[in-house]
């Protein structure tokens, strides 16, 4: 009986010991969870949106290769922002005819892809961004005083739709580009 008394003391003493250390971990899980939770509290109770430095587009097709990069690698691709607060950034970017399209859509969170995939649909059409880089080539001012300045802007603004021409993968140097 004595050696029956003992083995019984010592497997609930070590019982009890594995009792203690679950509930210990326990404990410290339920403690981590809880930090884990006022971080997110924190975070999303006191957010603000950040500055972002992206030009306001306002409908010249010329302008949206530049625009849409720039917006699309420092908001639409951000996992760090819902899409509520890309729909802010959105909205805040936009001027005249793009943000008439849609201003009618309400600021959720469901909203907003429907808003971005509509301005794509507008927008991100390649023959029309050509047409308008090409435009703004052959309405470059005409000089009766050549100068460094005048032919500097000339210089300019062929570079900047060359360089246009070649953001939407044209080649640029092609004369088919320019017959068009």
């Amino acid at each position: 009986m004595e050696e029956f008394e003992a083995k019984y003391y010592e497997t609930k003493a070590k019982l009890k010991n594995i009792l203690e250390n679950l509930s210990v971990r326990t404990n410290v899980y339920n403690n981590n969870s809880d930090v884990f939770e006022n971080i997110a509290n924190i975070k999303s109770s006191n957010f603000k949106l950040p500055k972002i430095n992206i030009e306001y587009f306002s409908s010249d097709y010329k302008d949206w290769p530049s625009f849409k990069d720039l917006y699309v690698s420092l908001v639409h691709d951000n996992m760090c922002l819902s899409n509520f607060q890309k729909f802010q950034y959105l909205r805040g970017l936009l001027l005249s005819e793009p943000a008439n399209r849609i201003k009618h859509i309400p600021i959720t969170e469901t909203a907003y892809n429907g808003a971005w995939e509509k301005l794509l649909a507008r927008y991100d059409k390649k023959k029309q961004i050509i047409f308008s880089l090409i435009k703004r080539f052959m309405e470059q001012p005409s000089f009766n005083d050549i100068n460094t300045s005048n032919l500097r802007n000339i210089a300019d603004t062929s570079d900047e739709v060359i360089r246009g021409l070649k953001s939407i993968d044209t080649k640029a140097e092609s004369r088919d580009v320019w017959l068009i």
